[in-house]
């Protein structure tokens, strides 16, 4: 019996570097995926904030050639 629990020992010894690595991977996806979730609308709101002047920029020149042409 000394055997197996000697493979016993070994087992619970390599399954804890495991564990600590997928729960710290876990941690790691956990940050992740909150850094993307406050990150993204506040990229997103900056964009529209940026290109919305511009857009409409473009629009209203575009507007007035056709307009001057016309």
């Amino acid at each position: 019996m000394a055997t197996g629990n000697v493979f016993k020992e070994r087992m619970a010894i390599a399954f804890v570097p495991v564990m600590s690595i997928v729960s710290i991977v876990s941690i790691m996806l956990i940050a992740l995926i909150a850094l993307i979730v406050s990150v993204v609308p506040v990229t997103l709101i900056a964009l529209v904030v940026s290109v919305v002047p511009i857009v409409l920029f473009v629009f209203l020149v575009f507007m007035g050639k056709i307009f001057k042409v016309a």
